[in-house]
């Protein structure tokens, strides 16, 4: 395959949603029509793996929908999307592979395809060892929030998810800092050890989310970013926010806990990224009583 392959692989509430409609919306990139496959989270028995049999259904469902207008729709691209509906289907099966999936994006001349599953950062080492069997050209894309701000945010996602519009915040949100739910997915420095230990710097590239959707820094990160997929650095729309939470305050008590809670996540992301933390970051990681320090482990690529 001649395009460069990408697989975004979290944080989740990170700027995933945002990344797949700024690829999405780039001439030359071929985006997945299904964002988050959840091929390895399948393969891995994660959590998100098991609730496959839900997003197979809805596939179905979109399948039997799509082909049942087929005759009326006037969308240039609806034989296309049925055809990735199909593949996904087929590779659950095994009749299809993970790569054959991607070549038949990459058939339309893009410079870059691929996909975003932000289930992806919670897989074990093996699993991410299959995924650079399966894929060893791929690149990974890893966005990281600030903890407390992801931990929230997720928090309020889910309970919207739910139909819970109103809950208890104080209690829940302490209750999330507990809960393997939550925490796994803001364990960056478990990832970040394991990618270390399985892919190269050159196929890694990580950003933070307020770096990316801040309007200081976001041209600059997607030069970064746009250098690393091959592709050309065109400015994304920061207007437009994708699944975005509601916005709410911080329960009372909730940002010194979630700080205690995560030291160890902003001690090590500080040395790794020392001197380039940005502000949320840095002043959480200060309320911890982290110091930063020169970095210990290998740069962001």
């Amino acid at each position: 395959m001649d395009a460069t392959l990408f697989i975004g692989i979290g944080a989740q509430k990170a700027g995933t949603s945002w990344l797949g409609a700024y690829f999405a919306a780039h001439p030359q990139v071929q985006f997945s029509p299904i964002k988050e496959l959840h091929y390895f989270s399948r393969l891995n028995s994660l959590p998100d793996g098991e609730g496959w049999h839900w997003k197979e259904k809805k596939i179905l469902a979109n399948l039997k929908r799509k082909a049942a207008r087929l005759g009326e729709c006037s969308e240039p691209d609806a034989l296309d999307e049925l055809h990735f509906l199909l593949a996904r289907l087929r590779m659950a099966r095994g009749r299809c592979s993970y790569l054959d999936y991607f070549e038949a994006l990459a058939r339309n001349g893009a410079r870059a395809v691929g996909e975003i599953t932000p289930a992806y950062a919670t897989l074990s080492e093996a699993g991410f060892r299959r995924m650079r069997e399966e894929a060893p050209e791929a690149r990974l894309i890893f966005l990281l929030r600030d903890p407390v701000e992801r931990t929230w945010s997720h928090l309020r996602f889910e309970e919207a998810r739910l139909g819970r519009l109103r809950f208890d915040a104080r209690k829940r949100a302490r209750q999330a800092l507990t809960d393997p739910v939550f925490v796994s997915r803001t364990d960056y420095t478990r990832t970040l050890r394991v990618l270390d230990t399985v892919y190269p710097p050159e196929q890694v590239f990580l950003c933070f989310y307020e770096d990316l959707l801040g309007a200081e820094h976001h041209q600059r990160e997607i030069n970064r970013l746009a250098a690393f997929l091959g592709i050309d650095a065109l400015p994304g729309a920061l207007d437009k926010r994708v699944h975005a939470t509601a916005q709410a305050p911080l329960p009372e008590g909730f940002e010194a806990l979630a700080c205690q809670a995560f030291a160890g996540v902003y001690r090590d992301l500080g040395e790794r990224f020392a001197g380039a933390l940005p502000e949320p970051w840095s002043r959480r990681a200060a309320l911890a009583g982290v110091a930063t320090g020169a970095p210990v482990m290998r740069a962001a690529t």
